[in-house]
């Protein structure tokens, strides 16, 4: 009975049934035919991922080297406007400090002399000046410390010491420090460069 109902009505199962064979040989022929292609577009696909993972690593490294670059040109920045004068501005202030440190060290300069260094290609002049001072071992000591804890830019270049090992004899110690200033009132203003685009 079964078998006579699907013979009679074979015009409504066969077609559906044809139908469904040829999908299911077309999808077979297409995945034999397309399964290569399929899988090159994979590995192209992981390839490409691969490649823009480590263009995103560049990326984020490139941007941390920008931050630190803006950062040094706001150090700079800073460092010309606050601590940098022009020598016409600061020159008397230095060496005002400098004899300031050896008279709170308990020992006056005995001479100060200073000379003039121009730096190529910099917004900056460089300024030598050398002293002597005679104390003891303590108080040049704590003259040297006052210059390193100076609030002005000094730099401690030389240090040379005479005097006799006895205790409670006067030492003579010849200094030279160096300063910067800017060669013209305005601090350079540099920008960094564009890494953005």
């Amino acid at each position: 009975m079964i078998a006579r109902a699907w013979r009679r009505n074979l015009w409504l199962w066969l077609p559906a049934a044809v139908f469904f064979l040829l999908t299911v040989v077309l999808l077979g022929v297409f995945a034999l035919e397309f399964a290569d292609e399929t899988q090159v577009a994979r590995t192209r696909l992981a390839r490409r991922t691969e490649e823009l993972d480590v263009i995103r690593a560049q990326r984020k490294r490139a941007q941390g080297i920008v931050e630190k670059v803006r950062a040094s040109e706001e150090g700079l920045a800073d460092f010309y406007g606050r601590r940098l004068s022009t020598e016409r501005e600061g020159l008397t202030r230095i060496l005002a400090e400098i004899k300031n440190l050896c008279r709170l060290s308990g020992i006056p300069p005995t001479s100060l002399a200073y000379e003039r260094q121009a730096l190529e290609g910099q917004d900056v002049s460089r300024r030598t000046i050398t002293f002597s001072v005679d104390g003891t071992y303590t108080q040049l000591r704590q003259l040297i410390n006052f210059i390193e804890l100076s609030d002005s830019f000094l730099i401690l270049d030389e240090v040379s010491l005479r005097g006799n090992d006895v205790e409670g004899t006067p030492l003579r110690i010849s200094l030279k420090l160096s300063t910067l200033f800017t060669v013209n009132s305005a601090a350079p203003a540099r920008e960094p460069p564009n890494l953005e685009s």
